[in-house]
């Protein structure tokens, strides 16, 4: 009984840690977009307790314009997760500030959901 036990528990760990918000830049999550994996349905930008809806198209090119800029790019919070249904990308949501974006996104085809999630996924790169 006790086996079942933890191997239920770590069934569960594994389960929380899969649907966990993975790390993403904003070049990755342009990538995504570009390579028509990903489309962008909503973008909300929250400041204070205020909602406020921001177009898709000006996100895009707001986007692009923040991959040009070089480095402050990925010094930006950004957490996604995606499923069959979609993906959502949390910017400074993590940050100690009362202002942060929440970006709705449809997937192109479910079976490059793997895919997608490579293209997005940000690992921190080996230091020697």
């Amino acid at each position: 009984m006790s086996t079942y036990r933890n191997i239920s528990a770590v069934n569960t760990v594994n389960e929380r840690r899969e649907m966990m918000k993975k790390n993403t830049t904003p070049v990755k999550l342009r990538d995504a977009l570009n390579n028509k994996k990903l489309s962008v349905t909503s973008v909300k930008v929250f400041i204070d307790d205020i909602a406020r809806d921001y177009s898709p198209d000006q996100f895009a090119e707001d986007l692009e314009f923040l991959c040009e800029s070089g480095y402050m790019a990925n010094m930006i919070d950004m957490k996604f997760e995606i499923t069959s249904e979609g993906g959502a990308v949390d910017i400074g949501r993590m940050c100690p500030c009362d202002a942060y974006i929440v970006v709705k996104m449809k997937v192109a085809d479910s079976k490059d959901l793997q895919k997608i999630k490579e293209i997005l996924v940000d690992e921190p790169e080996e230091s020697d």
